[in-house]
């Protein structure tokens, strides 16, 4: 039996605050998800036949922080998505994650409202992230270029376990 390659995409939420820092919105995810519950994760999921990176990312990232909110679209004014998105983590033969950068300009009414696959969703300085993070989630910070130089925690979290 052949084992098909995940294919998913997600929204990473990030805002840059008066005083220049910069925070990602992740959220925890619930006791009632099979997939790494209690992980502080960006929003996302496995590709429907036929989507596209973007169209899954923002599909996805309704259902898990839009929950009932008709009239968030992650577009501009409130939101704007990153030309240099996506970046892409790629584990041959097993797993293909698009995660897409998306920079919160103005916090919508009511958002986030999370549905069940997260019990809880918390704005992160960069140096501050919690544990324990996914891997799509930690290569997808660690990669990203960030509006300022500094160090991220995920950097860190990184070194004490293999250390």
């Amino acid at each position: 039996m052949e084992l098909k390659k995940y294919q998913g995409a997600g929204i990473q939420f990030w805002r840059t605050n008066r005083d220049g820092t910069v925070e990602v919105l992740l959220g925890r995810r619930s006791s009632s998800v099979h997939h790494a519950p209690g992980e502080w994760s960006s929003f996302g999921g496995g590709r429907d036949v036929g989507e596209s990176p973007w169209q899954n990312a923002v599909r996805e990232a309704k259902e898990e922080t839009a929950h009932r909110l008709a009239d968030v679209d992650f577009r501009a004014p409130d939101f704007l998505v990153s030309a240099k998105s996506p970046r892409r983590v790629l584990v041959p033969f097993m797993y293909d994650f698009s995660t897409f950068f998306v920079e919160v300009k103005r916090e919508p009414e009511g958002w986030p409202r999370l549905n069940w696959e997260h019990s809880e969703a918390r704005w992160f300085d960069l140096k501050s992230l919690p544990t324990p993070l996914p891997p799509q989630t930690k290569a997808a910070l660690r990669h990203w270029k960030w509006p300022q130089t500094t160090e991220l925690a995920v950097d860190s979290v990184h070194q004490e376990r293999r250390g």
